[in-house]
């Protein structure tokens, strides 16, 4: 689904929009069909690409949250910080040696799970998310971001890795399966500021009220034209926006997300 959400924003999605678009009116030239389907293409990404209006519409679904501080940390028993998966990277050379990196959203992430640890001392870190498909090139995320949290002065006797999970909804399950085996009774949770919604209903879907770390996002448009006018950060931004929003519909006709008791 995340990779269909990539290819919807990216230029090859709008390519083949406009080409679908241009047979559909060399087949019919009469039609008014493809001129308004063409019209709708050309104003569609025009919006979705503009940064500000998905800017807007991700900083929307993080309403509620604010960054951890040392007050959020609970107190008495064991503690985890679990790290959210995202996505990663794996280069080679020619002797076919390779190195992995999270991305962007990963470090993000990781580098907020480094300030958590530093500030609260938690007994473990668990770096999470497996490949979401077995035949993808390169590491597990939570493999990634585990030599990212080794980086961050997170000792490697207290990183546990978690790749048995896909989506959201199996690292809520699979991360609370290692917490009731380590005997953890508390679990601070790091994600991105706009996915921290949904996690934390997954969450509670399983029986579970986390407490939750927003990782601040690093990307931003810098100057008035990368703001308003479409770009390729526009597109990432809407990809991201639209692959929540969704998830979020998803998830609660599943069953799979919990709304927060009051």
């Amino acid at each position: 689904m995340s990779d269909l959400f990539a290819f919807a924003f990216s230029v090859g999605g709008i390519v083949l929009a406009l080409l679908v678009g241009t047979l559909w009116l060399w087949v019919r030239p009469q039609s008014r069909g493809p001129r308004a389907f063409l019209l709708v293409v050309a104003i569609g990404y025009g919006l979705t690409g503009s940064y500000s209006i998905d800017r807007w519409a991700l900083q929307s679904l993080s309403t509620g949250f604010r960054p951890f501080a040392a007050a959020d940390a609970p107190s008495g028993g064991r503690t985890a910080v679990i790290v959210m998966g995202s996505g990663s990277f794996t280069t080679r050379d020619w002797e076919d040696n390779s190195y992995s990196m999270p991305d962007p959203v990963g470090a993000s992430r990781a580098l907020e799970a480094a300030r958590v640890f530093h500030m609260v001392r938690p007994d473990i870190v668990i770096s999470s998310g497996g490949k979401t498909n077995p035949n993808q090139p390169g590491v597990a995320t939570a493999v990634a971001m585990r030599e990212a949290l080794l980086q961050l002065g997170v000792p490697d006797s207290q990183i546990v890795v978690q790749t048995n999970s896909r989506n959201t909804r199996e690292e809520a399950i699979a991360n609370l399966q290692v917490c009731q085996s380590l005997n953890i009774d508390h679990l601070i949770v790091v994600t991105s500021d706009f996915h921290m919604r949904r996690t934390a209903g997954a969450f509670r879907a399983v029986g579970v009220e986390i407490v939750p770390a927003i990782a601040r996002q690093s990307w931003q448009a810098r100057q008035w034209f990368e703001r308003w006018l479409p770009s390729d950060l526009g597109m990432l931004t809407a990809s991201l926006a639209a692959h929540e929003v969704l998830g979020l519909g998803y998830y609660r006709a599943r069953g799979w997300y919990v709304f927060k008791r009051r």
